[in-house]
């Protein structure tokens, strides 16, 4: 998946304007797209190709107060959100007319920004899950208790949702896997460096806090067993190179399976509670991790369990508790963790609320609104202008046989593109909110989900389900469902701009189409068929080239450093650097033939490919808090802007010729040393 943001507005200008625009407004940035304001040309294109295009809006730029990045992904979320806000804020006012859907919106939103009702409950909401962790008398009640609770979207040490079966792609199966920590990855807890060493500390004091305003006595002493508690399920958690690997977290197991290979509590206790008894068939993605949970919960201490367990029950509801539960919740995971400085304004916060919760009914709105039926049209040629590019990739891919050949465009003609919104909208009239009764809303609507996963888990694949809300600034591929999903959200400036040049438009939009559709063939979506049955249909001699290619990626990045004692890991962030090399090559091959076969011309001194690569570049106009970069670092597939870029761009010929990258230069690779996986 990959955090990028395209326009529709103009799409069909990409396919059939040729190579000027017939419009004459002027574009967003530049005379034609680029905004030279934020190069600094001190840099030499072939040293540092992110600073040559970005280097002194990244010296000059501030980061908003309440984000802990900025960018054109910034610029995106404050079109969105006014948008949003002026279709919740008229659903909330009560009025006769009112129709089902705007009342859900309406008044889901309504609960959030009563922050007067929100104080007077205090914490009367949640007391009833935390007399039901008092209530514990043996570690017997622990699995019907953490079911409930995970139901209700408390954090516990196994996790699970709805699949679709990688190996029989017709049926959906339950998948457990790792979670229950606190931190977004287990080298929080196992690094034993100064910084990580007191991040811990500053953990512990906030999990005492937590529940010293819940009014336990012993707070200190009940974080030191949580911190202890939560470091012993990152001992036990796989790393993330190894948990992305989709034929390592295929494990499937009977009911009868999980007594034999991860005893020590009753799983048929926590499967009568979540309701997934009738079921005999699951996925457990980690299978020596819910061994040692399981010995957890069987053996493990009862003090700690309940200390755990209150801090998650408190600090997961504590966005919709009163100010102080709030407010500490944000300054450690958003100050601390990310280095967030302050709250968005509370009408944000309530749209993200809607938007979590009921998302297609807030979405179904916000099309009907704002999303034009030709912006569709035209992403659905486009799309299909980029099949042909990526066509001819895998015709001129060198290390691939006939037969493999024949199966990748097997797979590619076969890609389903879901864009702008779903064809048919969820149902939410079986869900109750209630405009003075926020926590009560957030509860209902969990189990609302959980009954809606429940029932299409006995049910065939919906292939017409979205995994995002129309309004989503994302895109993701499916590889079961072989398709690309772009949601209306993504559709709109500063990503592609109707009066922009042509190699503007392609090398922004253009690669991250590209992008996205390469994951279907990227060392882990190359694992799955045109079927979306995960399958090897690769000869072993493609893979073992393809896999050559693909370490020298892995050797690339993990040489480079985002934060000052930590390096990426190649192999973590392997799919998405593919995907970005990928796409890019894709986009550059379908900007030549958008061209018809004529020469780009030169504009402002710029030949075509070098507005492309730079277009490419500007599109990851971003610069984020330390904190941020370091918890990336750690916990993101995806690597940092600045390495999307020159990361990229280093392995791509056109691009030496282009800016006349010679030896010597800091980002040269003799061509030997170049990742070709496409």
């Amino acid at each position: 998946m990959q955090f990028k943001t395209m326009t529709a507005v103009a799409l069909t200008l990409a396919v059939t304007a040729g190579l000027a625009t017939a419009s004459s407004a002027k574009p967003v940035y530049g005379t034609w797209g680029l905004d030279f304001a934020t190069m600094d040309k001190s840099v030499k294109p072939g040293d540092d190709f992110f600073r040559y295009m970005e280097g002194t809006w990244l010296r000059t730029a501030a980061i908003p107060s309440d984000r802990t990045y900025n960018g054109f992904d910034v610029a995106i979320d404050e079109t969105l959100k006014p948008r949003l806000r002026s279709i919740v804020e008229a659903a909330s006012q009560p009025r006769a007319n009112r129709s089902a859907a705007e009342q859900r919106v309406g008044d889901l939103y309504a609960s959030y920004l009563d922050e007067k009702t929100i104080a007077a409950k205090g914490l009367d909401p949640i007391k009833g899950d935390l007399a039901a962790i008092d209530a514990l008398k043996s570690n017997a009640d622990l699995p019907a208790l953490i079911a409930r609770l995970a139901i209700d979207g408390v954090t516990t040490p196994i996790g699970g949702y709805r699949d679709i079966d990688a190996k029989n792609p017709t049926r959906y199966l339950f998948r457990f896997y790792q979670t229950g920590l606190s931190f977004s990855d287990r080298d929080y807890y196992l690094k034993d460096t100064a910084e990580f060493k007191a991040l811990r500390g500053k953990f512990k004091a906030h999990v005492e806090k937590i529940l010293r305003l819940a009014g336990f006595a012993d707070a200190g002493a009940q974080a030191d067993r949580v911190l202890a508690f939560e470091t012993k399920i990152a001992q036990a958690h796989w790393p993330l190179e190894k948990a992305r690997d989709d034929g390592l977290t295929y494990n499937l197991f009977r009911r009868a399976d999980f007594d034999a290979k991860a005893p020590g509590f009753s799983w048929a206790a926590l499967l009568k509670t979540a309701k997934l008894d009738k079921f005999n068939e699951f996925l457990v993605s980690e299978p020596d991790t819910m061994a040692a949970v399981a010995k957890l919960i069987g053996a493990g201490s009862l003090d700690d369990w309940k200390s755990y367990l209150r801090y998650h029950a408190v600090v997961e509801y504590a966005p919709y508790l009163s100010k102080p539960f709030e407010d500490e919740e944000f300054d450690f995971y958003n100050r601390t963790i990310r280095g967030q400085k302050v709250q968005e304004p509370r009408w944000k916060r309530g749209i993200n609320l809607v938007d979590d919760l009921i998302g297609e009914a807030l979405g179904q709105a916000y099309v009907a609104k704002f999303f034009p039926e030709s912006a569709k049209t035209a992403m659905q040629k486009l799309v299909a202008n980029f099949k042909v590019a990526f066509g001819k990739l895998v015709d001129k891919a060198t290390w691939m046989s006939p037969s493999t050949r024949a199966e990748a465009h097997k797979k590619l003609e076969a890609f389903n593109a879901k864009l702008g919104y779903p064809d048919k909208w969820r149902d939410y009239s079986a869900l109750k909110i209630v405009r003075d009764d926020l926590v009560g809303n957030v509860r209902r609507a969990y189990e609302f989900q959980w009954a809606y996963d429940l029932e299409k888990l006995a049910g065939p694949i919906d292939r017409g389900e979205w995994g995002m809300t129309p309004q989503t600034n994302n895109a993701y591929y499916n590889p079961q469902l072989n398709e690309i999903c772009f949601p209306a959200g993504i559709l709109m400036p500063p990503y592609f701009d109707p009066a922009a040049d042509l190699a503007s438009n392609y090398g922004e939009i253009g690669a991250t189409i590209g992008h996205e559709m390469s994951h279907g063939f990227d060392d882990q979506g190359r694992k799955s068929d045109w079927h979306g049955v995960m399958r090897d249909w690769w000869t072993k001699e493609d893979a073992a080239r393809y896999t050559k290619e693909a370490n020298k990626l892995v050797a690339q990045y993990s040489t480079y450093s985002p934060v000052a004692g930590l390096h990426l890991n190649g192999q973590q962030t392997l799919g998405e650097n593919i995907a970005d090399l990928a796409g890019l090559i894709i986009a550059y091959d379908a900007y030549h033939l958008a061209l018809g076969g004529k020469e780009a011309p030169v504009i402002g001194g710029l030949t075509g490919d070098q507005r492309f690569f730079l277009s490419y570049a500007q599109s990851w106009k971003t610069k984020y808090t330390a904190e941020r970069l370091r918890d990336m670092t750690l916990s993101n597939v995806h690597s940092p802007a600045e390495f999307r870029v020159n990361g990229v761009v280093r392995n791509v010929d056109a691009w030496y010729a282009a800016f006349n990258v010679k030896p010597g230069d800091k980002l040269y690779l003799p061509p030997e040393q170049r990742a070709r996986p496409w």
